[in-house]
């Protein structure tokens, strides 16, 4: 019995398949092979056709998806895409650098009512010199009571404007600080800035106010009917008011800006570190600030000699330590 085998030229569509025809293309092919020659197996005349037909229509899909990818981008417009991924699909093409971030380019301590006076955490009792020479050496900087503001310069180093939306202030409270006072009467208030923005941190939920510099008095939600634009290359001044009556809050500000379709956040702080107030401490009875709750405390020396009816000289000292429930010249001598 004769093996059958199997040749790829043993079939060729369209023409008549015989056993006979096949013999005789093996005995050509035998024999070309014995001249030094040799044949190749033939295919199908329709395999590779259908073959390379089915293969490139993937790749025909791919390109053709790609292709209309880039046209979109290409032939869009910014605004037509939106978000981060859509603005550097843009810049990738077209060659548009994404804007740069707004800064902040100085943030200022402001005096608003408080005079100098500032509260420490601890009891001090710090020598006439060192509270001339320099107060933040006591036990850290002080904090002053009630009310303050920072002044705030951003920038906006891109050439479309930026507008602020919102700005929140990030706090944690606790009990007022009653260690030492440094009494300084106020001499005025600070004035006023371009863009006023109030907080009363003794709100559970703090929304930003409108403030006024002049009258130091909060306005109604400043947001609600403001947005603040700032020119490309150029600064907005902004001044941030916080007030407490009851508590010692560390807190820092969160500025939301929108330059184009990208949003930042702003954070202002002092130097990396929060900011602090202290509610200043009140008589129970009279319900108006007093000296009488702190541990220590020290008064401009004039007014410790005028609460002795007595008048100032040229040697009375800026600042003396008193006795916080009498005023009379010297720490207490019970408590």
């Amino acid at each position: 019995m004769r093996r059958r085998t199997s040749n790829w030229g043993a079939y060729q569509p369209g023409r008549q398949n015989t056993a006979a025809g096949s013999r005789a293309r093996r005995r050509q092919a035998a024999a070309a092979a014995r001249r030094g020659g040799g044949t190749t197996p033939r295919t199908p005349s329709g395999f590779w056709p259908n073959a390379r037909r089915q293969l490139t229509k993937p790749a025909v899909f791919l390109t053709a998806a790609i292709t209309a990818g880039i046209g979109t981008v290409l032939t869009g417009t910014a605004e037509s895409v939106t978000g981060w991924v859509g603005h550097h699909a843009v810049a990738l093409f077209t060659g548009e650098p994404a804007p740069p971030k707004p800064t902040i380019a100085s943030v200022t301590p402001m005096a608003i009512s408080g005079g100098g006076t500032v509260v420490f955490a601890k009891p001090v009792h710090p020598s006439e010199r060192q509270i001339e020479a320099d107060t933040d050496s006591l036990t850290g900087p002080g904090i002053v009571p009630d009310e303050t503001a920072v002044q705030v310069m951003v920038r906006n180093p891109g050439h479309t404007t930026a507008y602020v939306t919102d700005v929140e202030v990030v706090k944690t409270c606790a009990e007022p600080l009653s260690g030492t006072v440094l009494f300084d009467p106020p001499q005025g208030n600070g004035g006023e800035s371009d863009v006023g923005i109030g907080f009363d941190l003794d709100s559970p939920h703090p929304v930003p106010r409108a403030f006024s510099g002049d009258a130091v008095k909060l306005g109604g939600g400043y947001f609600l009917d403001h947005t603040v634009a700032i020119l490309p290359g150029e600064p907005q001044t902004f001044l941030l008011y916080t007030r407490t009556h009851r508590h010692y809050c560390r807190f820092h500000f969160d500025m939301t800006v929108h330059v184009d379709d990208r949003t930042f956040h702003l954070t202002v702080d002092r130097k990396g570190h929060p900011f602090e107030i202290t509610a200043g401490l009140i008589d129970d009875t009279t319900n108006k600030p007093t000296l009488s709750a702190y541990q220590v405390a020290y008064v401009p020396g004039y007014q410790a000699r005028m609460s002795r009816g007595l008048a100032a000289t040229s040697a009375t000292p800026n600042f003396v330590e008193v006795d916080p429930r009498t005023w009379k010249q010297g720490p207490p001598t019970t408590r």
